[in-house]
């Protein structure tokens, strides 16, 4: 992450604000339960992607009078841009003390369950 600091009136108290880049990955688990159920191909996590999990890709449907629940596995990838702003005071030289916020935006998502993506 890139930081940028801007000493105010008081050489103790800063702003500081940047920029930085999160990858996070992790696995994405869909239960569905109803009259019909989407049927995806090459369900998998991570390096297994073309794994199947002992699904059948040729199932079309699934009753849910039968109390059939099923689950879909896959990987979830996002993308984000990270913003912080955070105010510093310097109370001794080995010493400071920070407050402030970070905001996360969104680039792009590797799943098609997600939305509201800038990419």
């Amino acid at each position: 992450m890139a930081i940028a600091a801007k000493p105010l009136k008081n050489n103790r108290l800063s702003i500081e604000t940047g920029f930085g880049y999160s990858y996070i990955q992790q696995p994405l688990t869909i239960v569905v339960e109803g009259t019909t159920a989407p049927v995806f191909e090459n369900i998998g996590i991570g390096s297994q992607s073309n794994t199947n999990y002992g699904l059948k890709d040729d199932i079309d449907s699934f009753d849910a009078s039968n109390g059939v629940v099923t689950e879909y596995f896959q990987a979830l990838k996002l993308h984000y841009i990270r913003v912080p702003v955070r105010l510093r005071y310097q109370i001794s030289s080995r010493i400071s003390m920070m407050i402030g916020m970070e905001s996360a935006i969104l680039l792009r998502s590797d799943s098609k369950y997600t939305s509201g993506c800038l990419l």
